[in-house]
């Protein structure tokens, strides 16, 4: 008798894997998608749909969806990096935003609401006092599939 594999949608379900590049969207409450946007032209970044032609940006319940990325249009270093861009292991050019650019995307949107709540992979702050209290903290922090936050980094100044 031959061996036959159970069909898909017999097994059990395990953990959901996440592509090891793929970053988990910062989840903002109490700002509209104005000063989101307005926050991320401010720094010279882009929201990932607006990088990739679509123009929403997504919404769970009441919290916004957010992915950054680098601004195409923004002059490049002589190196030939945009702004707040990363690299990858092995020196290559992503169009990912580093921690350094989305600490001033953070702190463009608190200027403007300073009761926003915003959540990301390492912290979750409430407001802007939370905020300076928490975010340093992150410096560093990673996972074993992507390089520490902070690390790869194309800036030329670290705050």
């Amino acid at each position: 008798m031959r061996f036959r594999r159970k069909p898909r949608h017999l097994l059990p379900a395990g953990p959901k894997r996440v592509h090891p590049g793929a970053a988990a969207p910062v989840k903002i409450w109490y700002c509209t998608e104005e000063q989101i946007r307005e926050a991320a032209t401010e720094v010279g970044v882009r929201l990932w749909n607006d990088y990739y032609g679509r123009s929403a940006v997504g919404k769970i319940g009441r919290a916004h969806n957010v992915r950054l990325c680098i601004d195409r249009l923004q002059p490049r270093s002589a190196a030939g990096y945009a702004p707040f861009q990363r690299t990858g292991h092995r020196g290559r050019r992503l169009p990912y935003v580093c921690w350094h650019g989305h600490k001033r995307f953070m702190l463009a949107l608190f200027r403007m609401n300073p009761d926003a709540r915003i959540k990301t992979a390492l912290a979750d702050y409430h407001g802007k006092a939370d905020f300076d209290l928490k975010h340093k903290g992150t410096f560093g922090q990673g996972n074993n599939w992507n390089v520490a936050y902070g690390q790869r980094c194309t800036c030329a100044h670290h705050d």
